[in-house]
């Protein structure tokens, strides 16, 4: 009798594990990065693919610090797409970030200088 609630539990905790164990951790990645520095009001395309979204949620767009971040067109888009980043008229560092939008808390960033215009690097 023992045996038998034994192999029975251990069967049933298989099976837990079975069907947690199907879930993957929902990832993303800017897979077309904007060059590390551009010049004021400059553009760059920018894309992000999101990983285990079987909803095809895709990403949002942001940046900061917010009073020198830049516009993102659009600021949706879908996972592998791309948006078009413009600089701000000032120049400083910026961190682009792009979110899941299914799980904001799954992000990938990328730094960006913003120089005066006709600043080499």
């Amino acid at each position: 009798m023992k045996r038998t609630a034994l192999l029975c539990g251990a069967a049933l905790a298989v099976s837990m594990i079975c069907a947690c164990g199907g879930t993957k951790l929902l990832t993303i990645a800017i897979t077309t990065a904007p060059p590390s520095s551009l010049p004021v009001d400059g553009t760059s395309k920018i894309a992000a693919t999101v990983t285990n979204d079987p909803s095809n949620e895709g990403v949002d767009w942001s940046c900061t610090p917010a009073n020198l971040c830049g516009t993102f067109t659009p600021t949706h888009t879908a996972s592998g797409s791309t948006a078009v980043y413009q600089a701000p008229s000032t120049t400083g560092s910026v961190t682009i970030t792009a979110a899941s939008t299914k799980d904001p808390t799954a992000t990938a960033t990328a730094n960006v200088t913003i120089n005066p215009i006709g600043t080499t690097l």
